[in-house]
């Protein structure tokens, strides 16, 4: 399973689409995941990340102490991660 950690040693850099605001992966602010967030998006799963740093998506649904990744300048969530630069 790929970790949060694994993916801040990869050191891209990614863009918010909101504010155009560019950012190493390990500056990203991690905001509070609401639990009933499968409701917003049915067709296109959002990412997770778990207590234990762990990134989930796919068929999961945000349990209590989830995450979800969010600008670090505008703290816009972002729930399908971030444009990387370069890519």
């Amino acid at each position: 399973m790929a970790s949060l950690k694994d993916v801040y040693e990869e050191d891209k850099l990614y863009i918010c689409d909101n504010c155009g605001h560019m950012f190493k992966a390990r500056e990203v602010a991690l905001e509070d995941a609401a639990t009933n967030l499968e409701m917003l998006t049915p067709l296109a799963p959002p990412i997770f990340i778990d207590k234990d740093g762990i990134i989930k998506s796919g068929g999961t649904k945000a349990e209590e102490g989830d995450r979800v990744l969010a600008c670090p300048k505008c703290k816009t969530v972002h729930l399908f991660g971030f444009s990387s630069i370069g890519e």
